[in-house]
């Protein structure tokens, strides 16, 4: 989406007629629009002088923009308190002008001209009757021409007019909408390409998913590049069902979530900015104590059964081999040693599953265990972490050489890939343990 065109095509329509600098400041970019919509943040109830953007341009009233220099700004904001107008100053600090334009409502065009005139600006060239019925008739919305101050807007509140258009703000609004959009895809693209470059960064964020394993890669990724400190994360929903409550002045995580849409006939899947708070930005109850498996204990006999049942291939054991367990490519089977304790049964079972489920029984041609060892590993670590089983740390010094020459989204549909394979044995595992599990939501199951 191109930002710079909403804007111009916004101008045109709404009927804002602004100076060339202003027009210039528009067309700046979303960064530029997100950073001159912030004034929306707070309201204000001011009858007249300097205000807030959302003050000005909350009733959908027509908005002009007028142009003052800069060393006048201070005369002008005087002038305009008591003549009792409203105005936000626009300063384009990209291109040093040395003027400044002033957003006001258009019905208050006769007093600014006023004021422009006691401070030495040209005055306005009146119209006579019969100009302005023309150009009633010619232009949409009832509009005046006046020179030297670059304005032209309708001095009739857009409520009151038969043909009026959707307001500035809700365009504005949307243009936001549109910014942050872009801006979250630039922070989870830099996020996903920095975790997959750097061993460390890997580790910390398998570390993260783990604790986290209802949210995919590329929000894990998102939310720890806006904190790296995060811990158990959730929707301010899922804190409330836990008992828990959101602090105060916390503006939380973004993350992208699904909103799926129809558009003639079909059905697109497109996402919009979700908001999840981590632990610390909450208080309350205490969180859900995490799942923890013992060796010889009938939980791990059900999560190691439940494994076996994942599997997709036969899993036979083998009291002479020289290995944890392996999965042989050539019978598509698992091996496992039935010398191992429960725990490390159950490393190296998660670990063979995925190479099992990589090569797909034969349908993927490029398979080779040295290729997929370090993604097998990463996926029972974090199976291993989320149910407290004691593991080492998988080796990831080979990641930057494992993503090498990837784009972005390619190594954000990897890692989700990986998520996925630790997800669904994650989540059978504590469904067979917990039956209650099958019928809690999704985001408020107790994790580590």
């Amino acid at each position: 989406m191109s930002t710079n065109g909403e804007t111009a095509d916004l101008v045109v329509r709404e009927g804002i007629q602004i100076t060339e600098s202003a027009v210039k400041l528009a067309g700046l970019g979303a960064k530029n629009l997100a950073a001159l919509l912030i004034a929306l943040a707070n309201d204000s109830q001011k009858i007249s002088g300097k205000t807030n953007l959302k003050r000005l341009i909350q009733d959908g009233e027509e908005l002009a923009i007028f142009s003052v220099k800069q060393e006048d700004l201070r005369g002008f904001r005087l002038e305009a308190k008591r003549y009792g107008v409203l105005f936000y100053p626009i300063v384009n600090k990209v291109e040093k002008t040395g003027t400044v334009e002033i957003m006001a409502k258009a019905r208050d065009a006769k007093q600014i001209n006023r004021i422009f005139e006691h401070m030495g600006y040209l005055a306005p060239v009146k119209e006579d009757v019969a100009a302005k019925k023309e150009n009633a008739r010619t232009q949409s919305g009832n509009s005046s021409t006046e020179r030297g101050i670059g304005v032209r807007a309708s001095t009739e509140p857009a409520a009151e007019r038969p043909d009026a258009r959707p307001s500035v703000r809700s365009h504005l609004l949307a243009l936001q909408a549109a910014a942050e959009r872009e801006e979250l895809s630039q922070l989870s693209d830099n996020a996903v390409m920095r975790v997959t470059s750097e061993p460390n960064a890997y580790l910390h964020y398998l570390d993260t998913q783990a604790i986290n394993p209802q949210y995919s890669a590329a929000n894990v990724m998102l939310a720890m590049a806006q904190n790296p400190d995060i811990t158990y994360i959730n929707s301010l929903e899922s804190w409330g069902r836990l008992g828990r409550s959101v602090n105060r002045e916390e503006s939380g995580l973004k993350i992208r979530v699904s909103d799926p849409y129809v558009k003639d006939g079909r059905q697109y899947h497109g996402y919009k900015i979700g908001r999840v708070f981590d632990i610390t930005q909450t208080h309350g109850k205490a969180a859900p104590p995490a799942m923890t498996l013992r060796d010889n204990t009938p939980e791990m006999d059900t999560a190691l059964r439940r494994l076996l049942d994942s599997a997709g291939v036969p899993v036979v054991t083998n009291d002479t081999m020289y290995q944890d367990a392996f999965y042989d490519p050539k019978t598509q089977s698992i091996v496992v040693s039935p010398r191992l304790s429960d725990s490390k049964t159950f490393a190296a079972l998660a670990r063979e599953i995925v190479h099992a489920g990589i090569h797909d029984r034969g349908r993927y041609p490029y398979y080779s265990r040295e290729g997929c060892a370090m993604d097998a590993e990463c996926v029972s670590y974090m199976l291993c972490r989320n149910f407290g089983v004691d593991t080492p740390q998988p080796n990831v010094s080979g990641v930057r050489q494992a993503f090498d020459g990837m784009e972005a989204q390619d190594r954000r549909s990897v890692v989700d890939s990986l998520q996925k394979y630790f997800r669904k044995l994650q989540r059978d595992i504590q469904r067979e343990i917990s039956p209650q599990e099958r019928k809690q939501p999704e985001q408020d199951r107790p994790v580590r």
